[in-house]
This record gives structure tokens, C-alpha cells and sequence, in this order.
């Protein structure tokens, strides 16, 4: 059997890919160990359809597998439209794995798609490849794979009588199955650590800058309405050992890398594992520099952590604070308090890390006035790494069914999520308390804000405020995005960067 993964562009203005796909670096450690034939297109590193459609007439795969997210879900669903397109010409079949196809089950087995996996996939994607060879060979199906969403075929009319459609015209040919849930792996030390080595490493910008992405756990124990991670790595904390963690930080050490950014969405859940990890760090001599970009808890770190952390290399730490506002923050269950949040931020600025935050708008209880007053906290805080992001009711999320009982939809219910990112200025519901106008406007304010925030953080006052003034105009903007996302633009970048 052969597999192809293919990684779609979700953003045209993107003309060369940053990282590889860590996901699908975990899936093709698992592959290697267990000799199934693969191999990996990323189109982020600039390729387009006909480089993609020569790739598939030579290398001539049974299945192509597609991550999903359901952040700009249309740019996949393009993907998936133009694969469709190829399928009787060449024979493969189409498999969808990542966020968006847990959070859907079977309703996000879309027109073209064959298969789908929820959840972790490293044990249901080889199980389905080896099922895959032997239904060829001996038609057995795959009802026994557990975290597989499948297209099982009805055998005539009388079957799809037996399915209750006796009324259709068409005929149906066939049902999507979805299959019991695969429990989550315990012990993420038996999963191999991605090394790219199917991918077109030299080719990421990271390469260049030296400078690598690294997950450490998976799931999550909080109840933060906004968010569905649970039904992609599930709600309780899993963690890589320490041990297990320095041996890919060595890995990389070996090989020029002394950069790191840590992925996780709860890094520091667990203060006597990070502990562990900086002893071992500083006792192996591996002198790293590493960023926390994954929205910390500003309820799971305190003074000593932060200390021991900056001993060991931490350069900065973003926090996932989403709001200030008492009641809103209790509306969302992030569990924390303004109280907390003022607390670390000066615990912080006394240890002297450095430091941004994640703020939201469109939270549920959200008014305008409240995101003028978060702003004015950021002002005050003098904060000027903020990324305000424009809230999006992810499928499977309460936020979801919270926003289908109380709010009005401003674009297509349907087709929310092909039109909106969660960056974007356009917002997706409205309420009495804070209608569509009042939330465009409080995005295009915020984002405002950051951006000029961003420019002066790293250029200096002067010449960032005349970068941001120029990036206003939506053309300079693409063309800077797009010039800074080559090697040359990358490097003209670090170079004149105020650090």
C-alpha cells in the first residue's frame, strides 16, 4: 500500500511554509517503524495543483490523507474538490484526519472523502493500512478499526431498502460508518518523536533560522468553552516524560538546533515535570533558548517555576488570558481571576521574562465596552505583544451550541466556517448586548492595536510606526507577509529586527 499525505495551504498569502507539519511528523515516525510505504507533499512550501497532480501520476498512492482544521475549513474543502476530480483517473481514495474530522464525526465526511480518523492517530492509521491491503485482497471491512469513519458500500437495491431510503431517486450507494472511539494512548513515550525525514526538510524557513517546534503532552483537563481539544486529544492531561523530552531536544542539539518553541497548550500543567526537565537539561549541558507560544495558564506558573525556567533558556512565554472582565471569564469557565492575571504578569516582569498575551472578542455576557476596557488594562500593562483573535464557535465546542440558543449568525449558519478565520474582522454572531457593528469595529480597533504593537516591538518606535502606518493598506501588507515568508525577506528581517 502506498500513502501520500498532502498538507493544504490555508492561507494564499503564505508563500513558503515556516514548519513542517508536527502531526503528520509523528504519523510518519510510527509509518517508518512499521515499514508502510509513504511519502509527504507540503503544499505551504510553495507547490501548486499541476506539481501535486504529476506527483500522484508517478508516485501512484492508494490513499491520500489531508490534516483538517476547522479555521479556514475552505481552503481544504478546495483540496479535497480538486483530489475528488483525480480519483477515477488514478484510483486512490481520500482519508481526512486532524481537528475538524473529530470534532465532526461523520458529518464532516464530506462529498469525495472515503475515510475518515478521529482523534490520535498513530494506531488507527497504521491498523486502517493494514486493513486497507487485506480488504483488496480478501474483502474484509473496516468495521473493527476503532477511530475510523468509513464509506461502506451497499451491495444493491435491496440493501439500500433494508437502510430505509426505498424513496430516494438515486440510488444510495453507500453509508457512512462511524466507529467506537479509540482510547487515548497513555503513554506518549512509545510514540516516536518527529525527524522529517520524509519531509522536504531544508526547505522550511525554520531551517534556516535554526529553530524547531516540539509538543510534550496532549489533552486537557479545563473546561473553557471556546475550545474542543477534548475530542482531539481528550480531556485528560498526557505527558512525554522528561527523559524522553531531552532525548529530541538532544536529537536536535546535535544537528545545529538551539532554538525551540514548545507547543503545547499546557507546558506547565504539571511544575515537577518541567523541573525535571530543566535538571536534566542543564545536567546534559544542552544550552537551548525555547518560547512557550501556547497560551500558558496564568494559574500554572508562579515565581519559581518561571525562575528555573529562565535558567534553563526560556526567551518568552505567551499567556492565554482571552479577557479581564470578571464575569466574562466565569462565563467562559477559563477558571481564573483578574486578581491572578495582575499577579503573574508582575511576578514576570520582576523575574524579567518577557512576555505577550491572547485576548478574544465575542465571548458569551461580551459587551464593546468590556473590549475597550481589556484594551486599556493591555495600555496600562504596557504590553505590546497582544494577538486579539475574532472568536469562532467551533464545531463540538459549548461555545458552539451557546452561540445556536443565544445569538444570531451574521454569515450563512451553514457555511460559517468557509468564510471567517479567527483572525479576520468579520465576525460570525451578534447579540442585543453587542451586535455586528460594535464587533466589527471592536476587531478592527484591537487588531489595530496589535499590529502596531507588533511593528514597535520589533523595529523600534519609528521605524515601526511607519511600517504599520504603510501595512494599513491591505496590498503592502500581503506584500510584507509574503516577502518576510522567503528565505531572503526572512533574513533582511532577522537582520534588521530590534531583539
Amino acid at each position: 500500500m502506498r500513502l501520500l499525505f498532502v498538507v493544504p495551504k490555508l492561507d494564499e498569502s503564505l508563500v513558503r511554509g515556516e514548519y513542517p507539519h508536527i502531526g503528520i511528523g509523528f504519523l510518519s515516525e510510527v509509518l517508518l517503524n512499521q515499514e508502510i510505504d509513504h511519502e509527504i507533499v507540503d503544499m505551504t512550501l510553495g507547490y501548486g495543483p499541476d506539481y501535486l497532480k504529476d506527483y500522484i501520476k508517478r508516485y501512484r498512492p492508494d490513499v491520500i490523507a489531508l490534516p483538517t482544521y476547522s479555521y479556514r475549513f475552505a481552503s481544504t474543502k478546495k483540496m479535497i474538490d480538486f483530489l475528488a476530480g483525480l480519483k477515477e483517473e488514478y484510483g486512490f481514495r481520500i482519508l481526512l484526519g486532524g481537528p475538524h474530522i473529530s470534532c465532526m464525526g461523520k458529518k464532516g465526511m464530506v462529498e469525495g472523502v472515503d475515510f475518515g480518523i478521529k482523534g490520535e492517530g498513530e494506531e488507527t492509521l497504521v491498523e486502517f493500512c493494514r486493513t486497507f491491503e487485506e480488504q483488496r485482497k480478501e474483502g474484509k471491512d473496516y468495521s473493527g478499526i476503532k477511530g475510523l469513519i468509513w464509506r461502506k458500500k451497499l451491495q444493491n437495491r435491496q440493501d439500500h431498502k433494508k437502510e430505509n431510503h426505498a424513496n430516494d431517486d438515486k440510488a444510495q450507494t453507500d453509508e457512512v460508518v462511524e466507529n467506537e472511539d479509540r482510547p487515548w494512548n497513555q503513554d506518549l513515550d512509545s510514540i516516536p518523536y518527529p525527524k522529517y525525514s520524509k519531509f522536504e526538510f531544508d526547505k522550511y524557513l525554520c531551517s534556516r533560522d535554526r529553530y524547531i517546534r516540539i509538543n510534550t503532552s496532549r489533552g486537557c483537563p479545563y473546561q473553557c468553552i471556546f475550545c474542543s481539544v477534548k475530542f482531539v486529544t481528550g480531556s485528560k492531561f498526557r505527558a512525554r516524560s522528561p527523559e524522553n523530552l531531552v532525548k529530541e531536544v538532544s536529537y536536535w542539539r546535535k544537528r545545529g538546533y538551539r532554538k525551540f518553541e514548545f507547543v503545547d497548550d499546557n507546558f506547565t500543567l504539571v511544575k515537577d515535570r518541567v523541573m525535571e526537565f530543566c535538571d536534566l537539561t542543564d545536567k546534559k549541558g544542552l544550552d537551548i533558548d525555547f518560547n512557550l507560544f501556547g497560551g500558558v495558564r496564568v494559574d500554572r506558573i508562579d515565581r519559581e517555576l518561571l525562575e528555573r525556567l529562565k535558567q534553563c533558556g526560556l526567551k518568552k512565554v505567551i499567556y492565554g488570558v482571552e479577557t479581564v472582565n470578571e464575569q466574562v471569564l466565569k462565563n467562559i469557565k477559563k477558571d481564573i481571576t483578574f486578581e491572578r492575571i495582575k499577579e503573574t504578569f508582575e511576578i514576570t516582569r520582576q523575574v524579567g521574562v518577557p512576555f505577550g498575551v491572547f485576548f478574544s472578542i465575542g465571548h458569551p455576557g461580551q459587551t464593546y465596552q468590556h473590549v475597550m476596557d481589556d484594551l486599556k488594562f493591555i495600555k496600562e500593562q504596557g504590553i505590546k505583544d497582544v494577538t486579539y483573535c475574532n472568536m469562532v464557535p467551533y464545531p463540538g465546542s459549548e461555545l458552539k451550541s451557546w452561540v445556536d440558543r443565544n445569538a444570531r449568525y451574521v454569515v450563512p449558519r451553514d457555511r460559517y466556517l468557509d468564510k471567517v478565520s479567527y483572525m479576520q474582522d468579520e465576525p460570525i454572531y451578534a447579540t442585543d448586548d453587542f451586535t455586528a457593528y460594535e464587533r466589527k469595529k471592536a476587531l478592527q480597533k484591537a487588531h489595530s492595536f496589535c499590529d502596531k504593537g507588533l511593528y514597535t516591538m520589533k523595529f523600534g518606535n519609528m521605524l515601526g510606526t511607519a511600517v504599520w502606518l504603510g501595512t494599513r493598506s491591505k496590498k503592502i501588507n500581503d506584500s510584507v507577509y509574503r516577502m518576510v515568508n522567503t528565505r531572503i525577506g526572512r533574513a533582511l528581517f532577522n537582520m534588521i529586527k530590534k531583539e
